[in-house]
């Protein structure tokens, strides 16, 4: 049995309870002198999230799944999915947009308005 971890995030289908991406945000810090080989998330836990489609900007009309992750340390980032295939293991085909840490609070709350503006709820 796989232990689910909450650094990172996954994508299910409902009701088939299928899921289609698994592990998204596997961004781990590795110190050379670490006896730990899987190194560490220094985010922390995902507070809050959003999953939604992007229009992408080099095509008519298609969209990306996007997600957007707020992390315990004060950090959000902006994931997009720009693979071809159905579903994804390991974070594999999530490419990182951009990652912003305004503050050392956690981002508890979020509200994504017509073009992905961040407002911060607290």
């Amino acid at each position: 049995m796989r232990r689910l971890h909450v650094r990172q995030a996954d994508v299910w289908a409902l009701p088939s309870q299928q899921r289609l991406h698994a592990a998204i945000g596997q961004e781990i810090v590795k110190s050379i002198f670490s006896a730990d080989p899987g190194g560490r998330n220094t985010s922390g836990i995902i507070m809050s999230l959003g999953l939604f489609y992007q229009k992408r900007s080099d095509s008519l009309g298609e969209s990306q799944l996007a997600l957007i992750c707020a992390y315990e340390n004060g950090s959000i980032v902006l994931r997009r999915y720009t693979s071809d295939k159905e579903t994804s293991v390991e974070g594999v085909g999530w490419q990182t947009i951009w990652t912003s840490k305004i503050h050392t609070d956690s981002g508890r709350s979020f509200v994504l308005g017509h073009y992905v503006k961040l407002i911060f709820l607290k």
